[in-house]
Parts: structure tokens; sequence; C-alpha cells
């Protein structure tokens, strides 16, 4: 059907998305000029926003990056789908709040990977209860 063509087409989008956000933030392998943006707004951002996390910007971009690849790769897995989007959920919404606090403009990104892993979790908690439901036309008489 179309809505799991959609369905599919967005978590594949999203999956791909966070791992190549997450290798971005971790090395400069992909994009140098999008790695070292993102040093820099951790280190600018980590201080005003998050100052009661006993870190450094450094360690939590690191933790961000590497969270964002195993999430990425865990809703590839059927086992781990759904644990990994909610958890996407959680990332991305304190992604959004932070961007939205420090007025940057990169908060539109950040809601779009909310939205994305929302419509996921979502879609597989639906996904979970139609195969538990059973179909009147297979039962036996």
């Amino acid at each position: 059907t179309l809505a799991l063509k959609v369905t599919h087409a967005v978590a594949g989008i999203l999956s791909l998305a966070a791992i190549v956000a997450g290798i971005t933030k971790l090395s400069p392998i992909l994009n140098p000029n999008a790695h070292k943006i993102m040093v820099d707004d951790f280190e600018r951002s980590f201080q005003p926003i998050w100052p009661y996390i006993s870190s450094s910007a450094d360690r939590l971009r690191c933790f961000v990056g590497a969270a964002e690849i195993l999430l990425g790769l865990g809703s590839l897995k059927k086992i781990t789908r759904l644990a990994s989007y909610l958890g996407m959920v959680v990332l991305f919404s304190g992604a959004t709040w932070t961007h939205i606090k420090l007025n940057d403009g990169h908060w539109k990104p950040a809601v779009s990977f909310l939205a994305a892993s929302l419509f996921c979790s979502i879609q597989v908690v639906r996904n979970k209860k139609q195969n538990k439901i059973p179909n009147n036309n297979d039962t036996k008489e």
C-alpha cells in the first residue's frame, strides 16, 4: 500500500540521516566543514544550555554522535526498531529544545528528525497492533 511505501521511505531516510549526522559529529571524514561547524556549535552552546552536565562539550558531541549512529543502525533491525525510534524521539527532542533555546535557526532540521522519528514510532506500534488482531476471514468455523 501507499502508506507502507511512505513509511519505508521515511524510515530509510531517517536511518541514513541519523547515521550521517552521527558520523559528521564524530569525524571530518564525510564533510570536514560540517564537522568543524558541529564542533564549534557544541562548544558555543554547551555551557549556556547544559550547565548541569558535569562533562565537556566534546564528550557531549561524541555521545550524541555515537547515539545517532547506534539508533540509526538499530532502526534497521526489526527487533530493535521501536526502541531505536523512541530513542531518536528523546534525542531529537533534546536537539530541538537546544536549538530553540540558542535561537540559531538550526531547529528546523531537528524538528524534521523529531517528526520523522515520531511518525516511525507510531507506524511500528500500529503495525504490531494490526498483526496481533486476527483477520475474521482467516478463522475456521
